[in-house]
Formats: structure tokens, C-alpha cells, sequence
């Protein structure tokens, strides 16, 4: 097989001060041309007893060469797979309303077999519906949901109900040892193709 040689750039930027007067606000990276495609992703560090050491937010990519931005991945139903809560794991969900509108955004609980599970505080089906702010993210603990069934893989669907679609999924699957995370994010099939055609992701 021939050599091949990967060079990657990481940039990390920390914010010690808050964005805001109440902490909360929008970071903007303007993509200032080249030959890359940059992607983006965040993690937001809790010290509030109970919080996860760190929720990571999905990646994205966000320059223009090659492909474009990733808009219709949040305008659409999200799908957030293989999630526990046991003695090994558990797990955080992100719902961020990326638009300057508010809205109420619903959460559906299935496990592997399709069956629906009613989240803890949700509707008569069972779904969790939200209202988030402009730029705000909603931040759920599976204790807090009711999805603590060790025996269970769950599946998580987020989808907006009203307001802007403009919704960014995502999950953290914390380990209980030393909270190190891994990142989940929208797993929705969206590209149907040729067995045999090439699909970048």
C-alpha cells in the first residue's frame, strides 16, 4: 500500500470570560478562505454539582470548499443512537436552538426494538416537548428523563414543533470512572446512492 501522510491543524480557543451579562451568547468563526474544510465542534465545562464535566456539542462542517455547511442536517429530524445508563455509563443530551427565534422542541425515547419509552415528565405519547430561547441549549441527564433501564440501548429522536427548525442534537455518553465522554451526534440516514457510488461524509 502506498505511504500516505495526514497533516492536521487543531485550533482551541478558550473563553474565560462570559459571553454575556447572564454567561450565555454566540461565538462566531468567520471561515476566511483556502483549500480546507474546517469543522467546528465545542465543549462546555459545568462546576455546578451534578453536571457532567463536559457536554460536548456536535461537529459541523463550516467552510464553503468542497461541500457546503451541514444546514439541512438541523432543519430535519435528529436521531441519536446507542445511548446507556448503567453502572459503565450515562449519558447527556444537548438540544440547542440555533436560530433567533424561540420554540418548543420535542424528545422521543425508543429502545433497539422500536418501541416507544415514555421520558419521565413527557406528554400523553410519552415525547418530552421543551421551549428553548434564541441560542439557547437545553441540557437533560438520562437520570432526570427516566431512561435509566440498565438492560436498555436507547434511541433518541429530537425534532422542533414549533418556532424555528434550526435544532442541533447531540449526546455526550459519559464514562461513571472518570466522566471522559464520547460524542454522539445525528445519525439520521440522509443520502441514498449506488451501492457501489462513492459518499462523502
Amino acid at each position: 500500500a502506498a505511504n500516505r501522510k495526514l497533516t492536521a491543524k487543531l485550533a482551541t480557543l478558550k473563553l474565560k470570560t462570559p459571553l454575556g451579562k447572564d454567561g450565555r451568547g454566540v461565538l462566531i468563526l468567520k471561515y476566511e478562505g483556502g483549500n480546507a474544510e474546517p469543522i467546528a465542534t465545542a465543549a462546555v465545562y459545568y462546576t455546578q454539582q451534578g453536571r457532567s464535566f463536559g457536554s460536548s456539542l456536535p461537529t459541523f462542517k463550516v467552510g464553503p470548499y468542497g461541500s457546503t455547511t451541514q444546514a439541512a442536517e438541523i432543519t430535519a429530524d435528529q436521531t441519536l443512537v446507542g445511548l446507556r445508563n448503567d453502572s459503565n455509563y450515562r449519558f447527556n443530551v444537548s438540544l440547542f436552538n440555533a436560530s433567533g427565534q424561540s420554540g418548543f422542541y420535542r424528545l422521543s425515547a425508543f429502545g433497539e426494538d422500536g418501541a416507544a419509552i415514555p421520558i419521565r415528565g413527557g406528554n400523553e405519547t410519552g415525547a418530552l416537548d421543551l421551549p428553548i430561547g434564541a441560542f439557547q441549549q437545553a441540557l437533560l441527564q438520562s437520570g432526570d428523563l427516566g431512561l435509566d433501564d440498565a438492560t436498555k440501548r436507547y434511541v433518541l429522536k429530537a425534532t422542533a414543533v414549533s418556532g424555528s427548525a434550526s435544532l442541533i442534537a447531540a449526546a455526550s455518553a459519559l464514562d461513571r470512572r472518570n466522566n471522559d465522554l464520547v460524542q454522539v451526534s445525528d445519525d439520521t440516514p440522509r443520502i441514498s446512492a449506488a451501492s457501489d457510488s462513492t459518499i462523502e461524509y
